[in-house]
């Protein structure tokens, strides 16, 4: 059936509510009438079945509409909104044996409910994130206050032998020994500024020239700065 969306009306009714289409009582299975009316010829469509079937066949029927008309301006009927289609998707994949139909008019009813109740379903609000903080390239100069959790330092390397090379920590530039071609970085502890780091060897864009020489740079990432580390001092005898 193809006519004038404009000039076509479309109502679900319960079958007893349409007695005319009936010789007494509906048939076994038929508890809704589908109906789709062009009032200035007359003629009529009229779909029997329970609510579930007709349910799917308006999805079907709206998905090609949407598929037929896209792009050419026409009114279409506008789609479920995204909780209701998210709690579809949940509840047909929840294992319960319900299919794509059936979990769509249940979302649906669960919606109607809580708008019923005063209630909606709403998108659950981001936290604001932080900008990510700038690394702090080999060339620069370090401050204490630099060194915050989360910020990235690059930091010169002296290769010793191997795969092994010598870098100084950010902090205060102690001596570390880093090894490439390592799977995970480093936990390095400075225990003179109580900071800690994760420390790896970074290959530089340029390396592995003409001779296959590899050249590396060391990057620490701050991992905590709040660490304070305090001397013991041992327990007095008794007297």
């Amino acid at each position: 059936m193809t006519a004038d969306a404009d000039r076509v009306t479309a109502e679900l009714l319960r079958a007893e509510q349409r007695k005319d289409l009936f010789e007494g009582t509906p048939p076994t299975g038929v508890s809704h009438a589908l109906v789709l009316a062009a009032p200035y010829n007359c003629d009529e469509f009229v779909v029997l079945g329970n609510h579930v079937q007709l349910a799917g066949l308006v999805r079907r029927i709206v998905a090609t509409a949407r598929s037929a008309l896209a792009g050419s301006g026409a009114r279409v009927l506008p789609k479920l909104s995204i909780p209701v289609e998210v709690m579809a998707a949940v509840l047909a994949t929840a294992g319960e044996g319900m299919d794509e139909v059936r979990a769509m008019l249940l979302a649906d009813q669960i919606d109607l409910a809580l708008h019923r109740a005063g209630l909606q379903m709403v998108e659950r609000e981001q936290p604001e994130q932080a900008p990510a903080l700038p690394p702090i390239q080999w060339s620069q100069t370090v401050v204490r206050a630099d060194l915050v959790a989360g910020r990235p330092v690059f930091r010169e390397v002296k290769h010793l032998a191997g795969l092994r090379h010598e870098a100084a920590v950010p902090c205060c530039g102690r001596p570390v020994q880093l090894e490439a071609d390592v799977e995970a970085p480093a936990a390095i502890m400075c225990p003179f500024c109580g900071l800690l780091y994760d420390g790896e060897l970074v290959e530089e864009l340029d390396s592995g020239g003409w001779d296959d020489t590899r050249s590396f740079v060391a990057l620490f990432t701050v991992t905590s700065s709040g660490l304070q580390i305090v001397k013991r001092n041992p327990p007095k005898g008794r007297a």
